[in-house]
């Protein structure tokens, strides 16, 4: 064992040198390869270095430690750090020598789920709430997609470290670690599903959510109008109209509903527009009927926003009826001022003074010469 003879017909081998191994004929020696070592007296062949140890020069008699942080495979002749996803483990190995002794071997070991390493790492670091590693050997944590959020440290998988934020609420974030995190859906919008990772949904026209997180948006009134992009309902006065060219979601300066104007009365519930008061009527601002026009005026138009006074010698007795037009004063009687309910009487003869077989004679200038005069025979 672990001799040679180069000569023939010799008596005696000769001892191979530390560091080297006899040749395949036993011929010769040769020094060890690197990565083996050839330390013992009469070695016959070289043994390749443990783990954890090296040898980078030929005929080496010892294999070299390797550094703190690094590691080697049998047989080595360099030493690395471990891959990323993997981290430098201590373990308890024999070495194989002429007294073997216990002593410690470092191994490359794969992070469990949950865990990650960079190269060259002699431990693995935890992923946080929030993140998961996608199984073993892993090389960085991912964050929880937008929509959801983590539950615990340490996660392996997506469908374990990850949950939906809930209908009514959004997130937007990456990485998002508690429930917390996941936003209630604003006042005027809301959420129908699960994991939503964009703003909600606008509540549509005509709908109103006044309150926050929320899945659904209500119907509005038919009398009410939607204000603050969909997070508030207000009841529109009796007597008003909704001015539907009003966009309240926009920066101009507008009403959303006005009053009806003079001469105009609003719908039951208010809408869009407002009815014309016929002519001889008339009504104030917000008003829900039109009223006939007092005593000594008129109107002539549908949607007057006011009645007019009756002309001097003109009148208009009642305000039962609508009045589209005044009375002029018959003769005998006169009104010198407008906007009158009556005519005053002169005190002039009148037809009414005659009796059957008279009639009045108004052939003078001057009424007071008035007369009743008897009718002509056949008359």
């Amino acid at each position: 064992m672990g001799q040679f003879q180069p000569y023939q017909h010799k008596s005696f081998c000769f001892n191979v040198t530390a560091g080297f191994e006899a040749n395949g004929d036993r011929t010769g020696q040769v020094p060890c390869a690197v990565g083996k070592f050839g330390k013992y007296f009469k070695r016959w062949s070289c043994k390749k270095c443990p783990a954890s140890y090296y040898s980078d020069e030929k005929g080496s008699v010892a294999c070299k430690q390797c550094a703190r942080s690094e590691t080697s495979k049998s047989g080595g002749s360099f030493c690395r750090g471990c891959d990323p996803g993997f981290f430098l483990a201590v373990r308890v190995q024999v070495l194989p020598a002429a007294k073997p002794t216990a002593t410690p071997t470092k191994v490359c070991q794969s992070c469990p789920g949950g865990y990650i390493s960079s190269y060259g790492q002699n431990e693995c670091r935890q992923c946080k709430q929030g993140y998961f590693s996608k199984g073993v050997n892993g090389t960085r944590c991912h964050g929880c997609e937008r929509g959801t959020f983590g539950t615990a440290d340490a996660q392996s998988l997506k469908s374990l470290g990850c949950k939906s934020c809930k209908k009514g609420r959004y997130s937007s974030a990456l990485g998002a670690t508690s429930e917390k995190d996941c936003n209630a859906c604003p006042p005027g919008k809301y959420s129908n599903q699960v994991g939503n990772s964009a703003n909600c949904f606008s509540c549509a026209a005509g709908k109103v959510q006044p309150q926050e997180g929320k899945t659904s948006c209500l119907i509005a009134n038919d009398d009410q109008i939607i204000l603050g992009s969909g997070s508030v309902a207000v009841s529109v006065p009796q007597g008003s109209f909704i001015d539907k060219s009003c966009d309240t979601a926009s920066t101009k300066t507008c009403l959303p509903f006005l009053a009806c104007p003079s001469g105009w009365i609003g719908t039951r519930p208010p809408t869009s527009k407002c009815n014309p008061c016929h002519a001889g009527m008339t009504s104030s601002n917000g008003s829900l009927s039109c009223r006939n026009c007092g005593k000594g005026k008129f109107n002539q138009i549908k949607g007057s926003s006011k009645c007019h006074n009756c002309q001097k010698n003109e009148f208009q007795d009642q305000e039962l009826k609508k009045s589209v037009k005044c009375q002029v004063c018959p003769n005998g009687w006169e009104q010198k001022l407008s906007g009158q309910s009556f005519c005053k009487d002169l005190g002039y003869l009148k037809p009414s003074s005659c009796d059957e077989n008279q009639y009045l004679n108004t052939t003078s200038i001057d009424p007071t010469l008035y007369s009743c005069v008897p009718c002509p025979v056949g008359g």
